[in-house]
């Protein structure tokens, strides 16, 4: 049995054109796309001419399309760009990606540390980096700075999506305070517990000792509850709250 996608393409040819134009492409550059649909974007990537463009496209359906792309410098991977992810060497990311991969994709983009991405993503996540109170406000900023290129409306897509989207650009800091780092820290940290990932946190980016560390967590008076809990499964509420009380000492 054939599984069925929801897949949405981008028709806009003035935001595929600032997609492109944002990138900065040159001849050493190694791009992933992801969700390559039925190639749009991707022909106006080897346009400019990279050393490479690896395109991962899940639903080989397209397949059809895509494989009459003649081009010594593509290489399509009918795949899950998640379970692939991790395997590929790429200096960029240029994507219109499918909105239910976010998250996962940024944890991934994060733990990579790639170094420039041009993302297509609905605006909904972008609002959770850029305006509500979640640990996306703090996560991305910490290693990215971000550009928002573009506000897309829903009709710029065949067929139309009922949301708006963006297109945004991140670009890997290369300088961050001692604050950003010890976000830095929580991100790479995440899978222990948030006593754990906290103490050794404030001993990377304060450069103290673990008793010290150990000292400052028990001034915050944080819950012992919360305390053993890893931090990838506490609610976005407690971890803000969590953050805001630490930041003070930076």
């Amino acid at each position: 049995m054939d599984v069925i996608f929801d897949q949405h393409y981008l028709k806009d040819e003035t935001v595929l054109d600032l997609s492109i134009e944002s990138s900065n492409i040159d001849k050493n550059d190694i791009i992933l796309e992801i969700g390559p649909g039925k190639g749009i974007l991707t022909k106006k990537i080897l346009d400019k001419n990279p050393k490479k463009l690896i395109s991962v496209e899940i639903d080989k359906n397209h397949k059809v399309i895509l494989d009459t792309i003649e081009s010594n410098t593509l290489e399509i991977i009918y795949d899950n760009a998640l379970e692939v992810f991790d395997k590929l060497e790429f200096n960029k990311i240029i994507a219109n990606i499918p909105y239910t991969i976010t998250e996962k994709l940024y944890s991934k983009i994060i733990d990579k540390k790639v170094p420039f991405i041009i993302l297509m993503h609905g605006i909904d996540f972008y609002k959770n980096i850029t305006q509500r109170d979640t640990r996306w406000k703090y996560f991305v900023p910490a290693f990215y700075d971000l550009t928002l290129l573009d506000t897309v409306l829903g009709d710029s897509f065949e067929p139309p999506t009922k949301v708006q989207s963006t297109l945004i650009k991140l670009e890997l800091k290369k300088k961050y305070s001692k604050f950003e780092l010890f976000i830095q820290m929580i991100f790479l940290k995440r899978h222990r517990s948030l006593k754990n990932t906290l103490i050794y946190s404030l001993v990377d980016s304060l450069s103290i000792s673990k008793k010290e560390a150990k000292s400052m967590i028990q001034d915050f008076e944080l819950s012992p509850l919360l305390l053993e809990q890893k931090v990838t499964q506490i609610k976005n509420q407690d971890f803000v709250e969590i953050i805001e009380k630490i930041k003070n000492i930076f």
